[in-house]
């Protein structure tokens, strides 16, 4: 989701905060001044564009601009963790290979959208991918 004039305001000081990285991957972010109005279909949006996502998803009661429930995060990131919490977005990029492949098969086991379910978790395999590049590049891991 392209972020809204009302909470992009908050991302100058959000990438601050965050030394310039994003909240989940690591990977440098910046804000890129040339987004469109409208028409975002037809727009390649930049894997390193900062973002602004919230912690706790509006759709699940999050507090829409409240700056205590925004973090910047890359678009990549913040499209794929879609409307789930932070807190869930992070632990799963948290678990080890065998837990990640573990729950992987559990879930497309019990769904009926198979296919959507592959593509989001390759997508999470490589923000866990990038994020642990970053970690380690960062003396973190």
């Amino acid at each position: 989701m392209v972020d809204s004039n009302k909470w992009t305001k908050y991302l100058p000081e959000l990438l601050e905060q965050q030394n310039h990285c994003c909240f989940y991957c690591g990977q440098v972010i910046k804000i890129v001044q040339d987004q469109p109005k409208n028409n975002y279909k037809e727009y390649t949006f930049p894997d390193n564009m900062a973002t602004t996502d919230h912690i706790i998803p509006i759709s699940t009661g999050g507090e829409k601009y409240n700056i205590l429930n925004l973090i910047a995060a890359c678009h990549h990131c913040n499209s794929i963790k879609s409307n789930t919490s932070a807190t869930t977005f992070i632990n799963l990029l948290k678990l080890n290979d065998t837990e990640f492949n573990k729950l992987i098969q559990k879930k497309l086991k019990c769904t009926t959208s198979g296919t959507k379910k592959i593509a989001y978790f390759i997508k999470l395999k490589s923000i866990r991918k990038r994020r642990m590049k970053n970690m380690h590049q960062n003396g973190t891991t």
